[in-house]
């Protein structure tokens, strides 16, 4: 299951002509930008193909872009305002609200939400996610496109 989402999300790349630049899968060089579909129900993050160091700097822009959190509502990618509350924690990402784009490299988990920026802190593959309860995204449906501009830390 994990193989075939990784490798939908590469055919994804593919075809946005994406596995140049910046979304290879080997290091990027200076500045370049590409678009990633992460589906709300991919529990354990769709991988980007983007292979980043620690020290190279991302900005995510996912502004006006909606999925729809478990009970059927619609919420943008900085989250749904005041949940989790105590009873629902914890998340994924520690500090995160419910639907809030989140990314890992590694073991390493951060919160993006709609418009960041990003020094890495850590070398290896770039994966995102929306912020949940592990367990709990099965109830989770659409998608939101992910532009990802990366520049290499000189």
């Amino acid at each position: 299951m994990i193989m075939r989402r990784i490798t939908t999300s590469l055919v994804s790349l593919v075809a946005c002509g994406a596995l140049s630049g910046c979304a290879s899968l080997d290091h990027f060089s200076d500045t370049s930008a590409t678009v990633v579909r992460v589906p709300a129900n991919a529990e354990l993050g769709v991988s980007t193909g983007i292979k980043v160091s620690a020290g190279d700097i991302l900005q995510f822009d996912s502004k006006n872009q909606k999925w729809v959190y478990g009970d059927y509502t619609p919420v943008g990618t900085d989250g749904l305002v005041g949940r989790p509350n105590k009873e629902e924690l914890p998340v994924v990402v520690d500090g995160g609200l419910f639907g809030q784009l989140a990314g890992g490299v590694g073991n390493w988990k951060f919160l993006i939400g709609s418009d960041n920026t990003i020094t890495m802190k850590t070398s290896g593959e770039l994966y995102l996610f929306m912020n949940d309860r592990l367990g709990c995204y099965g109830d989770n449906t659409g998608a939101v496109d992910v532009k990802i501009t990366c520049s290499r830390k000189k």
